[in-house]
């Protein structure tokens, strides 16, 4: 192939996401209520009805969902036009290692129903304790739905990026920057710091701050495993050379 080739396949691969992009948000945009109600459905045992208190704020919040929602979904469809494009010039063990982004995109899965159907109805019920209804004041949650929905978005993220560590400390440890002894070794300091930092981001209840806690504890034990098996993948394929 020539390079005009190559360059015909980028702008290919570039104008089909670019199309599947702005199909995607115009079909968010015609499911908007469902999709509101998607991601108001934990707060719904609590209260039904949102109010805005701008003229455009109910507008201007929609537009953001279905742009929030279309730009998380095409990235999987994004990754894959690039994954389409480079992976012809990739070795038989570079394509390997790049499976491992599939079991990645299903933890953000996992990650995503845990946080919906776990940690927010956990939040929304700590957080609506905090409501006084008495003689002396009444102090009543009125919701905003951009306020609830940018909550939402935070979380999701902030998830997102969590579920993301494991990624981080294997490409750490596949170019050698870290190694996973040095990080098992400081295992009991993690430790440490994540029952501290869980007990002091989490509500003041048992529950939520265990599970917190034993959340960082997998992803960090997940990175580590990824750690000590791309050693062990290392040593298999240089022994399997050296029998050669």
């Amino acid at each position: 192939m020539t390079i005009f080739n190559y360059f015909t396949e980028i702008r290919f691969r570039i104008f089909y996401s670019l199309f599947s992009f702005i199909f995607l948000y115009f079909t968010c945009y015609y499911f908007s209520v469902e999709l509101i109600y998607l991601f108001v459905k934990p707060f719904l045992n609590y209260e039904n009805k949102f109010i805005f208190i701008n003229l455009t704020e109910a507008f201007y919040t929609t537009l953001k969902l279905c742009w929030v929602v279309s730009i998380t979904t095409i990235i999987p469809l994004f990754f894959y036009q690039i994954w389409c494009f480079i992976i012809p010039s990739f070795f038989y063990h570079e394509k390997k290692q790049m499976e491992l982004l599939l079991y990645f995109l299903i933890l953000i899965l996992i990650g995503s129903c845990i946080l919906f159907y776990s940690i927010f109805p956990v939040l929304c019920d700590f957080l609506l304790g905090y409501q006084i209804k008495n003689n002396l004041v009444s102090l009543q949650l009125q919701p905003r739905i951009s306020s609830l929905l940018t909550v939402c978005f935070t979380l999701f993220f902030t998830l997102f990026f969590f579920l993301q560590t494991p990624l981080f400390f294997y490409i750490l440890f596949y170019y050698k920057i870290l190694l996973p002894q040095t990080v098992s070794i400081g295992r009991k300091y993690f430790m440490l710091f994540a029952l501290l930092f869980s007990a002091f981001i989490s509500p003041p209840d048992i529950l939520a701050q265990s599970f917190l806690f034993f959340s960082f504890f997998l992803v960090f034990e997940i990175s580590l495993w990824f750690g000590f098996l791309q050693k062990n993948s290392e040593a298999v394929e240089f022994i399997s050379a050296g029998l050669k």
